[in-house]
């Protein structure tokens, strides 16, 4: 029986996968649902060094038990989800090369089964190893690819066909090169400056253009529209124009979009609508013709009888041939059934199907179990088919469309579905009615089968193809064609697989190489082996030289023929390119390190020496050989030994840089000092694998630096001693630092330090202070200077005095002097203070000569110069602290006067202020007053004069009840019963009026107090309230500002002895300060703020002993910084602004309550919360 079409071609197609899935240069692997190794190419087997035999029906963990770990989760993911996990990175060691790191990238494909269900693994592995290597060198241009890719998307999300963008506030639009071919415009030259000249908009179109462009400026709406556009060469073309504005803040800033010609679909919409009026007339004119066409059926249907005769008698011949096709459908591998149907003179049909033995063993049912109709045999039918599968039918049966190769699932008896191919043929009466159906099915299901694992393997191996980073194509064997290129391939030469198909090397490489490509691949052919060519020279489709890896293998036919040519190719070009930079790296390197004047050596990972250059052997005097591995460690000096090892042990260890001074015993026996430096050699992978270091002689420095240790270590004290004497201005603590620290830097037996003094009875030499190392000798005294006078006349002659051995020394009189202080060794050196003072130091040896070295002397010497800079240092510090002593009582004098002028001042100032404001009040309080007077005094007479002349009115009423028309008029005129009633309200009005303004004249009086300038028992509550009448009218609501309430809390006070008109203006000052602080406040709040925390001055009074009361004034404003609150009661001071505030209310106030009254002035507040002062007086003075 043949092969199925599908069949053939998906066996071609796994014959030339297959091939490839051996030959790849990437592993590739199948592995079942237990994560058995079912099969596995040579390359992968490879890796882990073990033939493709051994791996067969073995799990990961038996084979590579450390990457087990990681892909079997991998795995199992797949399987369950039925996702491919594409290009996962690991890494890891191999059984055939184990300490080395190695990288791959692998791909996970499920497989599954005819069913839909995961049955196994397909996995691809790519060795990544030396592109990670060459991935540092890329990364940094790789990043500005990136970056440059990223802006490429964002702009190609928008430019399906042209985009544009414009500047609002500039004006400027860029365009995209596209909408310059578009618009017909030479994008090098430069756009117009309007954008509806550039556009060419058809004048037809331009408003309507222009509403939506302003729509979207204006109103921020986006926009699609289609337009036309007159183009510079005379054509009309329309234009799909799509715009969305930019908005930042509310406002249109920007407007971008696309375009798209649409000429071509706006031409054909008119050609349509054109054809549909030519189609409406066509079947106008047919529907005619058809009308004569019935005529001509009916004479032809007289015809069609006489032929439905003959078909009766070809009838009884059919019925010949169905016994004979009974015959053949027992002996046929196909299952054949014959459906018959009989139709009634009403349209009705029966149905009667003969169904064959073969079909109904098919199936696996009975005669009996199968009905003999078409619908019994359907209904078996797999759902997800039997809609397919009656489309079909009913096309061949209505229509006469061929029913052939149908296939379909059909339900067996067993409860499983088999797959048939059906096919069939009908024969009709006259009248189109089938009279016959016949065909035959096949049972497919081995071959459906096969063909799913085939279609899976092949997915599985093109998905390998698409996702190889690797170049694979496939060339015909005859004429060198490519039939298979892989997108790897366009990646890495440039061209695609459109490019390509159907074509050779010649239509795209240079003939010489495509001469070469040829014969490699002939050889191939010819030899049918693998060929290996480790570098291949290419040129892609933009010109560049590439280097490949490129294997190749021929795929040969049934027959044992090459069919075809699989060339599986790697890039190298980097790989190759780095390589001979390292060469040429290494070649630099190797000559430097000849010429240098450092010894070189490198190591491996661990440590050990695997190169020194000549100077490294010169140095420690042994050969290249000989320190290899640990070798150099053998020539350490021992006592350097196991530090320098454990020190470098720990550096390869860590991979940290090594940095070590240490001393080699060369085979002579000589001792060389080397500076040894070493640092990690990082991969790409950022892995180390090795160390490269120097040696540097450094017995000379060493030599030095211990010559000089000693000098240093006494300069370092010497330093130490001059920092810390002239740091200190004490002259004791700086002779005492200076003796003990030359007592301790010479390990002399005595240091000491001597005064010369002439203020006693004869010139003496007073040692004042010393170090010593004796409990039982001190030299700490008086010494005459009659006693010691050669010492004492070359000290006063500011000669230093140096003896090594007194009992040697040359001068008698110095030896017998000095031996007589018990001193067998002296040194002395004199110092002069700019006060003229003279002192010195000396350095005493008891227990045995001491010869003094040119450095001791001189550090002697330059610690006596720091120690008379120190001494001066100390004598000026002292009389500068003397005349600040002076000075700073002098300041305060100052202070204090000044503190006294502006006092003064102040009460100046208050007094005159005072003394004009009681005599302008009292003027004015004397002014209102006799006015006022006069009205208060005739207001009673005026009331009994009124009383009487309405009495009067009333008695002309009783005797003339009919008044004349006149008086009757001029009554209602005057509107007379009102006035009668009104007037006595009247007079009482004026009362009120002229008391209130009594009350206001008593305030101004109560406030200025200039009838009691002296001290006299007050009622402190009436002055606090006459001041709140005088600033009622700021206490009222103002249009710039609301109400300010005010809340007493009165305390019963007894009457305090005072000056009442300075305390009324102390109340006066703290009162209006509170207002100026609430008004500013609520000028800046809106009403809800005010109506939720309304402003409010509180004051209050209490007893604060039987000696002392206080008066609180309270306010809810900003309240006062502490910055400003520490200056408040300094005089002209002051936070208002110009023109609104003197400094003077708060530190007269101050004046008055502390000076005056004996009392205080505190204020408390917090920022945010208000101010509170609080007004403390004694109730009597005395």
């Amino acid at each position: 029986m043949a092969n199925h079409p599908l069949e053939t071609e998906l066996t071609k197609r796994l014959t030339l996968l297959d091939a490839f899935f051996s030959s790849a240069a990437v592993g590739m692997c199948i592995f079942d649902d237990q994560m058995r190794f079912i099969d596995i190419n040579e390359t992968l087997a490879k890796i882990d060094g073990l033939p493709v035999a051994e791996h067969i029906g073995k799990t990961l963990n038996e084979i590579v038990p450390d990457l087990a770990r990681i892909l079997e989760p991998i795995n199992r993911q797949v399987i369950e989800t039925g996702i491919p996990v594409l290009n996962y990175e690991l890494n890891g060691e191999t059984p055939v090369q184990p300490g080395i790191k190695r990288h791959w990238t692998a791909s996970f494909f499920p497989l599954s089964n005819n069913l839909g269900i995961s049955v196994g693994i397909g996995t691809i592995v790519v060795e990544i190893t030396e592109q990670k290597l060459a991935q540092a060198v890329q990364e940094e241009l790789i990043e500005s690819l990136h970056k440059s890719e990223s802006k490429l998307k964002a702009a190609e999300k928008l430019a399906h066909v042209g985009n544009w963008e414009v500047d609002i506030a500039t004006g400027a639009f860029t365009w995209s090169d596209e909408l310059f071919r578009i618009f017909g415009l030479d994008p090098n030259q430069p756009l117009p400056n309007a954008l509806e000249d550039c556009l060419s908009i058809h004048p037809d179109d331009l408003a309507y253009w222009k509403s939506h462009i302003n729509g979207a400026i204006e109103r921020g709406e986006a926009y699609a529209i289609d337009f036309r556009i007159v183009r510079p060469d005379g054509e009309i073309h329309y234009i799909s124009d799509r715009g969305q504005p930019e908005i930042i803040n509310g406002k249109v800033v920007r407007l971008f979009g696309t375009v798209m010609d649409i000429t071509a679909r706006k031409l054909a919409e008119v050609e349509l609508q054109r054809a549909n009026e030519e189609l409406e007339n066509r079947v106008a004119q047919r529907t005619v013709e058809l009308s004569k066409t019935i005529t001509s059926l009916s004479l032809a249907n007289a015809q069609l009888q006489n032929e439905i005769a003959s078909r009766q008698l070809a009838e009884k011949a059919l019925q010949e041939s169905l016994e004979r096709f009974e015959l053949v459908s027992q002996v046929s591998f196909d299952g054949i059934w014959d459906g018959r149907f009989v139709w009634d003179e009403n349209g009705n049909s029966s149905e009667e199907v003969y169904y064959s033995p073969r079909l109904r063993e098919l199936i696996g049912l009975k005669e009996q179990d199968l009905y003999n109709r078409t619908e019994s045999y359907t209904s078996r039918i797999h759902p997800e088919d039997r809609e397919r599968v009656a489309n079909a039918l009913n096309a061949h049966m209505g229509s006469g469309l061929p029913y052939q190769d149908i296939e379909y699932r059909i339900l067996t008896k067993s409860g499983f579905y088999r797959w048939v191919s059906a096919r069939g043929q009908s024969q009709w009466d006259s009248q189109g009615r089938v009279l016959r159906f016949i065909g035959s099915i096949r049972d497919i299901t081995e071959r459906r089968q096969a063909e799913a694992e085939l279609q899976q393997t092949q997915k599985f191996l093109e998905s390998v193809l698409n996702n190889l980073p690797v170049s694979v194509v496939v060339k015909e064997a005859s004429d060198l064609r490519f039939v298979l290129w892989n997108p790897a391939s366009k990646s890495l030469l440039g061209f695609g697989q459109e490019e390509v198909i159907g074509k050779n090397d010649y239509d795209f490489f240079p003939k010489e190489q495509a001469d070469i490509f040829t014969l490699k691949d002939r050889e191939v052919l010819t030899s049918g082996k693998v060929i290996d060519i480790p570098e291949e020279p290419i040129q892609t489709k933009h010109g560049e030289e590439r280097m490949l890896h490129t294997k190749k293998t021929a795929i040969l036919d049934a027959d044992g023929s090459p069919a075809y040519l699989l060339a599986i190719a790697e890039d190298i070009t980097d790989r190759k390119r780095a390589e001979a930079a390292l060469q040429e790296s290494e070649k630099r390197y190797q000559t430097l390190a000849r010429l240098s004047p450092v010894g070189i050596f490198r190591t491996d990972v661990k440590g050990y020496f695997c190169y020194a250059n000549e100077k490294y052997c010169e140095i420690v005097g042994i050969t290249e050989a000989e320190a290899l591995g640990m070798g150099w460690s053998r020539v350490l000096h021992p006592d350097d030994r196991d530090r320098i090892l454990r020190e470098w042990h720990q550096s390869t260890i860590q991979g940290i840089p090594f940095r070590s001074e240490y001393r080699f015993v060369r085979p002579d026996g000589t001792v060389t000092w080397v500076l040894g430096q070493s640092s990690p050699e990082i991969e790409a992978a950022g892995e180390v694998k090795g160390y490269v270091g120097t040696i540097t002689d450094i017995s000379d420095r060493i030599q030095v630096e211990e010559a000089l240790q000693e000098f240093a270590n006494r300069l370092e004290l010497l330093n130490k001693i001059a920092s810390q004497v002239r740091a200190s201005l004490e002259i004791d603590t700086i002779l005492e630092t200076v003796v003990i620290s030359i007592r301790d830097l010479l390990d002399v037996d005595i240091c000491s330090f001597f005064w010369y003094k002439t203020d006693f009875e004869e010139p003496v030499w007073e040692a004042v202070k010393e170090a010593n190392k004796f409990t039982d000798l001190s030299m700490m005294g008086i010494y005459p200077a009659s006693t010691i006078v050669p010492l004492s006349e070359k000290l006063l002659k500011l000669e230093m005095i140096c003896v090594d051995d007194a009992v040697e020394h040359s001068d008698i009189e110095m030896r017998e002097a000095l031996l007589s202080l018990g001193f067998y060794s002296f040194l002395s050196v004199p110092i002069r203070t700019p006060g003229g003072e003279i002192g010195a130091l000396t350095c005493n040896q008891f227990s045995d000569p001491r010869p003094w070295s040119e450095s001791e002397v001189e550090l002697i010497k330059g610690v006596a110069d720091n120690l008379a800079i120190a001494i001066s240092q100390a004598e000026l510090y002292k009389q500068s602290q003397v005349s600040a002593q002076i000075a700073q009582e002098r300041a305060l004098q100052l202070e204090e006067a000044l503190k006294q002028l502006k006092r003064t001042q102040t009460q100046l100032i208050q007094s005159e202020k005072m003394s004009s404001l009681g005599q302008l009040v009292a003027g004015i309080a004397h002014e209102i007053n006799n006015p006022v007077s006069f009205i208060y005094g005739n207001i009673d007479p005026a009331r009994e004069y009124i009383s009487d002349l309405l009495g009067l009115l009333d008695l002309y009423k009783a005797e003339y009840p009919e008044p004349t028309r006149a008086i009757i008029s001029e009554m209602k005129a005057m509107d007379l019963e009102f006035i009668v009633e009104d007037l006595p309200k009247l007079l009482e009005s004026i009362k009120v009026g002229a008391e209130r303004i009594g009350e206001i004249v008593l305030s101004l009086r109560n406030f200025s107090r200039m009838d009691e300038a002296q001290i006299k028992d007050v009622d402190i509550h009436e002055g606090i309230d006459s001041t709140l009448r005088l600033l009622q009218n700021r206490l009222k609501a103002q249009p710039d500002h609301p109400e300010i309430a005010i809340v007493k809390e009165y305390g019963k006070l007894p009457l305090v002895e005072c000056y009442a008109g300075q305390l009324n203006q102390v109340f006066m000052n703290l009162l209006s300060n509170a207002i100026d602080a609430l008004e500013e406040r609520d000028r800046r709040r809106c009403a809800e703020e005010v109506k939720a925390n309304p402003s409010m001055i509180r004051i209050g009074s209490y007893v604060v002993n039987s000696e002392r009361i206080a008066v609180v004034i309270a306010d809810n404003g900003p309240g006062i910084r502490e910055s400003v609150r520490a200056r408040i009661f300094d005089p002209f001071f002051t936070t208002k602004p110009v023109g609104k505030g003197t400094g003077l209310g708060l530190a007269i106030s101050y004046q008055i309550v502390v000076d005056k009254h004996l009392g205080s002035l505190r204020c408390d507040s917090v920022v945010g919360e208000g101010t509170e002062f609080v007004v403390e007086i004694p109730v009597k003075r005395s």
